[in-house]
């Protein structure tokens, strides 16, 4: 099977899984290293259910809040704010979706079908990622927007050419943004 791990200065540290889990998968850490977070794959049902670590400890579950599956990819500075997907069914696409110890699972307002949550500024307050081929950013306000729209009518950026297909990451600030494209 394959388990979550995490290299450090200190070498090789094994997160473990969560009960019952057959495979776990870290997929992102906070800027000091405190927090990770990821998922476990189960095989009977199969499905997925996010996890995050604190300060090196066990994996703490992080539900599905009635969706069957759940995955976390980034984490805020303090890991009260996990961005990641939810599926509602089967074999389909998943949402995108961030967590909080308040909320629980909450899809993000403005994402569709066949989206993913990347990576969330430092403050839990901007989201990135990815839906239907394009990168998007989130805010409470605005919700989920194509970012090229967004760099082209509220920066003012030329991007003609460009296609913007998937945000990846974000700066502690959310000011900067990394992701993939393609110019034509």
């Amino acid at each position: 099977p394959y388990e979550a791990v995490m290299w450090s200065g200190g070498g090789v540290q094994l997160l473990g899984m969560l009960p019952g889990a057959k495979h776990s998968f870290a997929y992102g850490i906070s800027p000091d290293g405190n927090v990770i977070v990821g998922y476990c794959k189960y095989v009977d049902p199969p499905s997925s259910v996010a996890f995050r670590s604190v300060g090196g400890g066990s994996l703490q579950s992080l539900g599905t809040d009635g969706y069957l599956s759940s995955t976390a990819i980034g984490t805020s500075y303090d890991g009260k704010v996990i961005v990641g997907c939810v599926w509602a069914v089967s074999d389909g696409p998943g949402t995108a979706a961030k967590w909080t110890s308040t909320g629980g699972w909450e899809l993000l307002q403005g994402a569709t079908v066949n989206s993913w949550a990347n990576d969330v500024s430092a403050d839990g307050n901007i989201i990135v990622g990815q839906m239907s081929g394009k990168a998007f950013i989130w805010d409470k306000i605005n919700g989920a927007r194509d970012l090229k729209s967004v760099l082209e009518n509220v920066y003012r950026l030329n991007l003609t050419g460009w296609t913007l297909d998937k945000a990846q990451g974000i700066d502690s600030s959310g000011t900067a943004i990394v992701g993939q494209g393609t110019h034509n």
